[in-house]
C-alpha cells in the first residue's frame, strides 16, 4: 500500500471535518454549552463568561456568570482567534483546524510504519485508524479535549523524534505544551507528564540526573500553566477557587455501573470500541515496561513503579469515577493508536492483539461512515443550522420569553439571549422549543402541552430502507405551550 493512499484518506476525512464545522453538524452536545459560550462572548469583547451553565451560580461569587469553574485556555484561545469574525461557526472552524492538524500529523507518523512487506491486515489497520479518528475529532463536541488531543500528540511526536531535536528545544516543547495542557484540561497534563517521565526513566543511564531534569520541567509546567490561567480576565485565584468548587461537585458523581461503562467505552458513537484500543495500548505498555526494566537498577525500578502507582490511582479516581468521563482517557487516542500500530508492526505473535486492533478500528470507521450518511440526510432534510437559526429568530420575536432545549443554545448570536429549558422551572403558560435530536419529548410536560408550531421531521432516519438512528440528527423541533400545572417529580426529572 502506498503512503499516498493513506494521506488521501486522511485528507478526505479532514475535509469532512471542516464541512461538519461549517454546517455545525452534529448538533453541539450538552458539554459544548459548558465551554463554547464563554469563547463566543470573549470573541465579542464581553469577557470570559457563560450565562448558560448553571454551575456559575455556585462558583462565581460575583454573580456575573464568570467562566471560572474550569481552566480557561481553550475558551480564551478560541475566543481570541474568533475575533476575526465572532460567531459559533468561526469557533467550530477553529476547532476543526486543531482536529485536522492532529489527523494529518497522525497520518504522517503512522505512514512511516508502512512497507510492502507489511501484512495486508496491518495495512487495513493503518487506514481504518485514520478513518476512525474522525469520530474522536468531531469539531462540534466543544470540549477542551479538541485542543489537548492535538497537544498530547505533539508531545508524543516530540518524544519520538527526541534524538533529532536539540535538548533545550525538547525541554521547551515539553514544558510549553504540558503547561498549556494544564491550563486547558488538568488531567491531560497529569497523565501526559507521568507517561513522559516513565519513558524518560526507562531510557536514562543516569537516574538522579533524570529526576532532577523532570523536577525542573514540572516547575516550568506549573509556571506556564499559572501564567496562562492568570492571563484570563477572571484572574488566577478566582479561577482556582471556582475550579475547586466545581471539582467537589463533579467528583461526587454517581453515574457509574457496568452497563454505563460498557456503553461509554464500547457503544458510544463518538468513541465506538475505544475500550479495545485502550486495552491494546495498556497491554503493549505493560509489556514494554517489563522488558525495559529487566536487569535495570533497583532505584530505576522503584521510581518507575511509583509513577505507575500514581497513574493507576489517577485513572481510577479521575476516569473510572464516572462512566461518561471516558473523555479523560479518549483524549489520548491519537498517541495510543500510534503506539499500538508501532507495536503491532514489530511484534510477532499477533493473533489476539491483531484481531482486536482490526475489529476496533474497522468498527470505529463504520461509525464515521455512518456519520457521513447522517450528514447527507441532515442536508437533504433541510433542518440545518442556518434554517433553524432563522426559524428560532422568528419564533423568539413572536414569543420573547421562549425556552429552548439545551443543545439549541448555538442558534443564538448572543448567549445572553438564550433561555435554557429546565424541568424544575417549567410552569403553566411557558413556551418551549423542544428539539428532536438528543432526547425524546420530555416526560415532565408530555400530555400537558399544546403545539404552536411543528418543525419536526420523520423518525427514525433510514438509509436504503435501513434505520440508522432512532431520532433525526438535525435541528428539527416543535414549539409548544404548557397548558397544565406541573408537579415536579424527581423521578420524572431524572428521566429528562
Amino acid at each position: 500500500m502506498k503512503k499516498q493512499v493513506l494521506f488521501l484518506i486522511a485528507c478526505i476525512v479532514a475535509t469532512i471535518l471542516v464541512l461538519y464545522a461549517y454546517f455545525i453538524f452534529p448538533i453541539p452536545g450538552t458539554d459544548s454549552m459548558v465551554y463554547i459560550p464563554a469563547a463566543l462572548l470573549y470573541a465579542k469583547g464581553q469577557g470570559l463568561a457563560n450565562p448558560l451553565y448553571f454551575v456559575t451560580k455556585v462558583t462565581d461569587l460575583t454573580h456575573t456568570n464568570r467562566f471560572n469553574y474550569y481552566v480557561p485556555f481553550q475558551a480564551q484561545l478560541l475566543g481570541w482567534l474568533s475575533q476575526i469574525r465572532p460567531g459559533v461557526r468561526t469557533i467550530f472552524l477553529f476547532c476543526a483546524a486543531f482536529g485536522t492538524s492532529s489527523l494529518l500529523l497522525y497520518a504522517r507518523h503512522i505512514s512511516r510504519t508502512l512497507t510492502l512487506a507489511m501484512p495486508v491486515w496491518l495495512r487495513v489497520v493503518c487506514i481504518a485508524s485514520v478513518t476512525n479518528m474522525g469520530m474522536y475529532l468531531l469539531p462540534t463536541s466543544g470540549r477542551p479535549e479538541t485542543l489537548t488531543s492535538f497537544m498530547a500528540l505533539l508531545v508524543y511526536l516530540s518524544w519520538q523524534h527526541r534524538r533529532q531535536i536539540p535538548a533545550l528545544a525538547l525541554h521547551a516543547i515539553v514544558v510549553g505544551l504540558c503547561g498549556l495542557m494544564l491550563a486547558t484540561q488538568l488531567l491531560s497534563c497529569f497523565f501526559c507528564f507521568l507517561v513522559l517521565v516513565t519513558f524518560d526513566l526507562l531510557e536514562t543511564q543516569n537516574v538522579l540526573k533524570t529526576v532532577g531534569r523532570n523536577v525542573l520541567r514540572f516547575i516550568g509546567i506549573l509556571i506556564v500553566g499559572a501564567v496562562a490561567i492568570a492571563w484570563s480576565p477572571n484572574g488566577f485565584w478566582p479561577t482556582i477557587d471556582g475550579i475547586a468548587a466545581h471539582a467537589n461537585m463533579v467528583l461526587g458523581r454517581t453515574d457509574r455501573s457496568l452497563y454505563l461503562f460498557f456503553f461509554y467505552w464500547v457503544l458510544y458513537p463518538f468513541n465506538f470500541c475505544f475500550l479495545g484500543i485502550f486495552l491494546l495500548g495498556a497491554v503493549f505498555y505493560i509489556r514494554l515496561l517489563l522488558v525495559k526494566l529487566r536487569g535495570t537498577s533497583t532505584d530505576k525500578k522503584v521510581l518507575v513503579g511509583i509513577a505507575q502507582v500514581v497513574l493507576l490511582i489517577g485513572w481510577v479516581k479521575f476516569v473510572l469515577y464516572a462512566s461518561p468521563a471516558v473523555y479523560n482517557a479518549s483524549q489520548f487516542v491519537l498517541p495510543i493508536s500510534a503506539f499500538v500500530i508501532g507495536q503491532l508492526a514489530t511484534q510477532k505473535r499477533l493473533a489476539i492483539t491483531g484481531s482486536i486492533a482490526l475489529f476496533s478500528f474497522i468498527a470505529g470507521s463504520l461509525m464515521f461512515v455512518r456519520s457521513v450518511v447522517l450528514f447527507e440526510d441532515y442536508l437533504a432534510d433541510g433542518k440545518t443550522y442556518d434554517n433553524a437559526r432563522n426559524e428560532v429568530k422568528r419564533i423568539t420575536e413572536q414569543y420573547p420569553d421562549v425556552y429552548i432545549s439545551v443543545a439549541f443554545w448555538c442558534l443564538y448570536d448572543n448567549p445572553n439571549d438564550a433561555r435554557i429549558f429546565e424541568p424544575t422551572m417549567v410552569k403553566k403558560g411557558d413556551i418551549i422549543i423542544v428539539g428532536q435530536a438528543n432526547h425524546s419529548f420530555p416526560d415532565i410536560i408530555k400530555g400537558k402541552t399544546t403545539t404552536l408550531y411543528d418543525w419536526s421531521t420523520s423518525e427514525p432516519r433510514t438509509f436504503m430502507g435501513i434505520p440508522i438512528t432512532h431520532r433525526p440528527q438535525g435541528y428539527s423541533f416543535v414549539v409548544c405551550r404548557v397548558t397544565e400545572e406541573i408537579v415536579h417529580d424527581p423521578a420524572t426529572q431524572k428521566k429528562w
